[in-house]
């Protein structure tokens, strides 16, 4: 996405300072959901795993993805990410 020209965030769950992936790889979040203005994102990508199964007991997270797709901004869900846009309410069925 940043090739591009995309300007790229990690945005992670509030109070949260580090993410590390199934095979040991850091990532730090850049800002936190509820510091997120959703009238600025065109895209939210949700990683599949089990973070999506975390990020959905958030209602910060649950907000951010409502407010993208309700003001018509792309939503990519991978694998199980699923179960962020579900408890958000953008999915059903």
């Amino acid at each position: 996405m940043e090739e591009a020209g995309a300007e790229v965030k990690l945005v992670g769950m509030p109070g949260v300072k580090r993410y590390g992936s199934k095979h040991g790889y850091p990532a730090q979040p850049e800002i936190s959901a509820g510091e997120v203005d959703a009238a600025k994102v065109d895209a939210l990508v949700v990683p599949g795993g089990y973070a999506p199964d975390r990020m959905r007991r958030h209602p910060e997270m649950r907000a951010l993805v409502r407010n993208v797709f309700e003001k018509g901004g792309v939503v990519v869900i991978i694998c199980h990410a699923g179960w962020l846009p579900i408890s958000a309410g953008i999915v059903k069925g």
